[in-house]
């Protein structure tokens, strides 16, 4: 069994009436005004074959909600209206895998396709040759290496999605801190932990507050569970990693440039540390980006 938060095995239609458009581009950001305002910040980013629920459009730029939660403003130029085709999904499970046409089938329609994917992209597999995958996504498809994608994982027992989230992190050790990130090319924190998750086969909530609310706190954490910090204010969870073992933890940390991993003992985080916590059941769950409530899942 997979378990899925915030996205289903077929993704049901939104709300009635909602438009909808599909990133068609590797990677495009999520800002919280349009334009070139200097106050413009980086929310989130969403990867190639997101949906976008679509709210407002003004010159250029869409106004909706993006799949991790966050309503934002993207780019029209990275968004298309053509859904992802029905099929079995794959997930992108390396930092960054190239896509490429060379050896397409015939009828394989003239494109500009992206150059990459991101880890924990999703595509629809068309057919297997030799070492590579066809694949499809909004806007057209490629091909891919095969090692570079893994069928959408089972999530039937409790170890196994943390510790499937904490070796796709491990992936991103040493990638550079960008706020708002949730790439190798750069990521923060939450962003870290959610696209850890997401290529596991749960969607978490996006930010470090929301996760924690989302999640039950443990005495003793395991490795993948989360840990959180009071970084900026006495009790508020804004940072968070994810546990290692051996009283160590990673993260993506704006003071130390990038991913790393940190002892929970060094004098900074040891005085600020709220705990751990890990994924439980229950009834409610976050706005995600079909318009419904998702629901928390025990694994």
């Amino acid at each position: 069994m997979r378990v899925c938060i915030g996205w289903k095995e077929k993704r049901p239609k939104g709300r009635r009436g909602m438009r909808k458009l599909y990133v068609k581009t590797a990677l495009t950001d999520v800002w919280s005004s349009p334009g070139d305002d200097p106050e413009t910040a980086r929310l989130t980013q969403a990867l190639l074959g997101d949906a976008v629920e679509v709210e407002q459009e003004r010159g250029g730029w869409v106004f909706g909600r993006v799949e991790d939660g966050y309503r934002g403003w993207l780019p029209a130029s990275a968004l298309t209206p053509e859904a992802p085709p029905p099929g079995r999904e794959v997930l992108v499970c390396v930092p960054r895998a190239q896509l490429f046409r060379e050896g397409l089938r015939a009828g394989a329609e003239e494109q500009q396709l992206p150059a990459h994917a991101f880890l924990g992209t999703r595509l629809v597999e068309l057919g297997r040759l030799g070492e590579t995958v066809e694949v499809a996504f909004p806007g057209g498809r490629a091909l891919i290496a095969a090692s570079a994608v893994n069928r959408l994982p089972s999530v039937s027992d409790a170890q196994g999605v943390p510790r499937a989230a904490l070796y796709y992190a491990r992936l991103l050790l040493s990638s550079p801190y960008l706020l708002g990130g949730i790439t190798c090319s750069g990521v923060d924190c939450s962003g870290l932990v959610y696209i850890a998750y997401r290529t596991a086969g749960v969607i978490l909530p996006r930010d470090a507050d929301w996760q924690y609310d989302y999640t039950k706190e443990v005495a003793s954490p395991a490795p993948g569970d989360l840990v959180f910090f009071a970084t900026e204010e006495p009790g508020f969870p804004a940072h968070v990693g994810l546990y290692l073992g051996e009283e160590c933890f990673l993260h993506a940390s704006s003071r130390l440039g990038g991913v790393v991993v940190t002892s929970l003992h060094s004098p900074f985080y040891r005085r600020c540390y709220l705990g751990a916590h890990r994924l439980t059941f229950a009834k409610e769950g976050f706005p995600g980006a079909e318009s419904e409530d998702t629901t928390r899942i025990s694994i």
